[in-house]
């Protein structure tokens, strides 16, 4: 009896050995001696972000951020240039020329101080070329105010042969108004030489008028020869 039993032993334990080196269909499960007990799952490690081995994962890569969605609160603060300077704004004007436009009337020039100088400075200079009656045409009047007429006006330089005028220029504040006109007094010094080469000096001065009036012609409204008051220099 005993062989018997022996046997059987060894063919029981056989197939379990061969099974030894394949993972059983319970793997996992907590055997229990109790064959009524039910079957519990192995537990399983818990996990806390790392792998199994505990070692640390692969170093962590920066986030791509979207550049549409970028900060740009340290991005440069763009100044915008200052407006051009705008070409069709009227340009500055200047004192003179507020003065030259306060001297003109319609379409015609005030006359100046400068240009009633340039009259006396003409009326020598037509004298000295024999040009009588340019220089009588400088008067006021066309000539009347000189109290002569052309012939007498002429002779009157018969025994000169050069006049040398030294011309004052006065100030703007000297033109004076009375009755319509405008009176400018210009203090002269006249050298005459004569035909014997001698010479007398004379000093005085020329009152310039123009008119002022409505409906006066260009020509009245020019600085003509009123008067002159010349006397020799002792």
């Amino acid at each position: 009896m005993i062989p018997l039993r022996v046997a059987m032993i060894a063919l029981v334990t056989l197939p379990l050995a061969a099974c030894h080196g394949s993972k059983p269909a319970n793997a996992g499960v907590i055997a229990s001696d109790d064959p009524d007990a039910p079957r519990q799952p192995l537990p399983h490690p818990q996990s806390d972000g790392r792998g199994v081995t505990g070692m640390p994962d692969a170093r962590t890569q920066p986030a791509t951020v979207d550049p549409a969605i970028a900060d740009t609160t340290s991005a440069p603060t763009v100044i915008d240039p200052p407006p051009a300077p705008d070409d069709t704004a009227p340009a500055p004007t200047s004192t003179a020329d507020s003065d030259a436009k306060s001297a003109v009337i319609g379409d015609s020039a005030e006359p100046t101080v400068d240009d009633a100088v340039r009259v006396v400075r003409e009326y020598y200079d037509a004298i000295n070329r024999g040009a009588y009656d340019r220089a009588y045409a400088l008067w006021s009047d066309r000539g009347a105010a000189s109290g002569k007429n052309l012939q007498q006006f002429s002779d009157g330089f018969a025994d000169t042969t050069r006049d040398s005028v030294d011309i004052q220029r006065p100030p703007a504040s000297a033109v004076e108004g009375a009755a319509g006109s405008r009176y400018l007094e210009i203090p002269v010094r006249v050298i005459a030489t004569r035909r014997d080469q001698g010479s007398t000096t004379y000093i005085g001065s020329y009152v310039l008028r123009r008119s002022m009036v409505d409906g006066a012609s260009a020509e009245q409204r020019k600085w003509r020869i009123q008067s002159a008051r010349l006397q020799k220099d002792e």
